[in-house]
């Protein structure tokens, strides 16, 4: 059985647009709870913006490590 190499290394801001493709495809299965227990609508450029932040700021903080 052939083995593919696989290479791991922390993920960097470089990394940004794939992480955000990412992203994009989980996007259609969240749902987002608002109070009352309905789910609310969040525009996708909300969605994509908050995604952007969150990633940025994970992969900025050198306590933290992001490996996908």
């Amino acid at each position: 059985m052939a083995r593919t190499a696989l290479c791991v290394r922390p993920a960097t801001v470089d990394d940004l647009p794939a992480l955000l493709a990412f992203s994009d495809e989980l996007r259609d299965q969240l749902i987002v709870p608002a109070e009352g227990g309905r789910a609310r609508t969040v525009t996708l450029a909300s969605r994509a913006e908050s995604m952007e932040h969150r990633y940025r700021e994970a992969l900025t903080d050198p306590d933290r490590h992001l490996v996908v």
